[in-house]
């Protein structure tokens, strides 16, 4: 019998006899066990990550929002360009990327902003950032607000840096009035001129309609990049 066989096998008989609430406690303390390792990993090697395809992979399973995470070519888009980049970075929506933005941001020497609406989705991002000592990163409660015909964060009383030459957008969530629309009408005058918007979802018909509209009314080189999960890469060209 083959080895995967065996192992299929195995593992069936393992869910038989072991109670759900068990697997589900084994397989967070494994999630941790993996995220620990990974993110020791990431800290020595992001430079270099085609030497470690698995590297991301590991990340997102041991994270444990798998639903929700960014996956390989969105979250190796991040990563890359992070590492050119110099000035401040925002970001539409917390989690991993997060905590990767600000290891490297650190290293770097320049910091992360990070909008949340969900504030206790932000608490658990913190204590990451806290756990793994990142200290270059702002996570702002940033609740969504009604604007004109869509829904945004609420960043009126949040200071923000006036150039942010890097912007990473993978929320609010996609049901959010409006989708993710609300970020250059909303937070252009916060942009360098050549800014790099890396959207996430590019993909879906939503995104592609959302990218349209603001080229109607802002310079825009719009790149689609990505096998596995499409994002868009735009340069902001300032008026």
């Amino acid at each position: 019998m083959a080895k995967s066989k065996i192992k299929s096998n195995a593992l069936n008989f393992l869910k038989k006899i072991i109670p759900l609430s068990i697997r589900i406690v084994l397989r967070k303390a494994h999630q941790r066990f993996v995220f620990k390792r990974a993110i020791k990993s990431f800290r020595l090697n992001y430079h270099k990550m085609s030497a470690h395809p698995t590297l991301v992979d590991d990340l997102v399973y041991g994270w444990g929002n798998l639903g929700w995470s960014s996956f390989q070519d969105y979250s190796l888009a991040i990563i890359e360009m992070a590492q050119r980049n110099k000035g401040p970075v925002l970001e539409c929506g917390s989690g991993l990327s997060t905590l990767l933005l600000g290891i490297i941001a650190q290293d770097k020497g320049y910091r992360v902003w990070s909008l949340e609406h969900h504030a206790g989705w932000k608490k658990k991002v913190e204590k990451y950032l806290k756990d793994q000592g990142v200290t270059c990163v702002t996570v702002s409660h940033a609740p969504l607000k009604e604007y004109e015909s869509f829904a945004w964060y609420d960043v009126a009383a949040i200071s923000l840096p006036s150039e942010f030459s890097l912007v990473v957008c993978d929320g609010p969530p996609h049901d959010t009035q409006g989708g993710r629309y609300g970020l250059l009408p909303v937070l252009a005058s916060h942009f360098a001129h050549k800014a790099i918007i890396l959207l996430d979802d590019y993909a879906r018909t939503d995104e592609q309609a959302i990218v349209a509209r603001w080229q109607q009314k802002y310079a825009l080189a719009v790149e689609a990049i990505g096998e596995h999960d499409q994002y868009a890469q735009i340069v902001f060209r300032a008026k």
